[in-house]
């Protein structure tokens, strides 16, 4: 018997048996001999991947009678690739290239054991080339952007977007080319929509009233992209959670990262500067991870915490902002080994919540004080 789950993880760039398979995803499926298998059994199940290059099974156990009874892992064609007998646990079966793999049981006549259990098998996606815009991703694999476009108006194709995604387990890589849109209206440039496990990476985005968008979503990347002169660089709508943003490089929007009602994320290595505020969190979202960005040349805040709090404050750079470094206006964050300095008001601006922690920062030549603080936090301040 065989019972589908849920696509899992994503797995880009994964080394296996000395190579190096670009694109490689992980799905949870159950497969599972008679436990335990009859006498003169011999069955056959397959399993398909559509865009699939090679596949791979992961046995949790297998028992067989050694010698006499037999696992043939097949291919498309049956030519058999791998044979299992006896037992074993924790198995990863060999690469099977093609869309179609298959997991065979033969017994003899006597002495029954228990016989195997399968939970997921991996695939390497075939690469889908995108040609033309707009262009709305509805099933799992991983798609190259093969085209560049300038001032992009995707109203005129009836829509609102050149690249949607509709669906988990999706790498997009942009591979440098650019979308550019015209600057006009509420177009987006990327959205991602009720989907986990997606990769954005690669892409030049421009022009557009969001550059990506987000939400409902989990374990998004937005990774290595280059977002310039949008109104919102990142924007990650309600229940955006385990998501990570990092190391792209995102200017000239008013707001470049603004998170609304999401937790648990990591933002990370951003290069941000002359937006209006660097990076919002707002709305009911907790224990996300600010770490290692800098920020500059803000035309208001650098900063702003305005959500639940438990967040993660550490090792960012931010200077030059028309307002404070930091707006925090959320309780119980660690804000620690930061760099704050030459912002118009202070270093960090605290309103009255409690349980913060700040400790080992650098604060210097804020110009209306380092720190303005509520007596509810603990404060330690390195200054230069």
């Amino acid at each position: 018997m065989k019972r589908l789950l849920v696509l899992l993880a994503v797995l880009a760039f994964v080394g296996i048996a000395g190579t190096v398979r670009a694109a490689v995803f992980e799905v949870s499926y159950v497969v599972e001999s008679p436990h335990p298998y009859p006498n003169y059994y011999n069955y056959t199940w397959t399993i398909e991947q559509p865009n699939a290059n090679a596949i791979r099974l992961h046995f949790v156990k297998y028992e067989t009678e050694p010698g006499y009874d037999f696992i043939y892992i097949l291919d498309e064609n049956n030519n058999t690739i791998a044979t299992y007998t006896g037992s074993g646990s924790d198995v990863w079966t060999p690469w099977v290239n093609g869309s179609v793999i298959k997991v065979r049981l033969v017994s003899d006549a006597s002495v029954r054991f228990y016989g195997f259990y399968i939970d997921k098998y991996q695939f390497e996606a075939l690469p889908v080339y995108i040609n033309t815009l707009p262009y709305n991703i509805t099933t799992p694999g991983y798609y190259i952007l093969n085209v560049s476009v300038s001032d992009f108006d995707p109203s005129a194709y009836g829509t609102y977007y050149a690249i949607k995604i509709n669906a988990s387990n999706v790498i997009l890589d942009g591979a440098e080319h650019a979308l550019d849109g015209d600057g006009v209206g509420t177009d987006y440039g990327i959205i991602v929509r009720d989907a986990k496990n997606v990769t954005v990476m690669n892409v030049n985005l421009t022009d557009w009233y969001v550059g990506i968008l987000s939400g409902p979503v989990s374990n998004l990347n937005i990774v290595n992209n280059t977002i310039v002169s949008n109104t919102f660089g990142v924007l990650m709508d309600p229940s955006s959670n385990n998501c990570t943003v990092a190391n792209n490089m995102i200017k000239d929007s008013t707001y470049a990262i603004s998170i609304s009602s999401s937790s648990y994320n990591t933002i990370s290595g951003n290069t941000i500067s002359h937006a209006y505020t660097g990076i919002r969190l707002y709305g009911t979202g907790k224990e996300n991870t600010i770490i290692n960005n800098t920020i500059e040349n803000s035309g208001s805040t650098g900063l702003a915490l305005f959500d639940y709090g438990s967040n993660r404050i550490i090792g960012n750079i931010i200077t030059h902002s028309g307002a404070s470094g930091m707006d925090v206006q959320s309780g119980n964050n660690v804000i620690m080994n930061n760099i704050i300095s030459f912002n118009t008001y202070s270093g960090i601006l605290l309103f009255y919540k409690g349980g913060n922690i700040i400790a080992h920062n650098h604060i210097y030549s804020n110009n209306l004080g380092d720190s303005a603080l509520s007596r509810w936090n603990t404060y330690q301040a390195v200054k230069w």
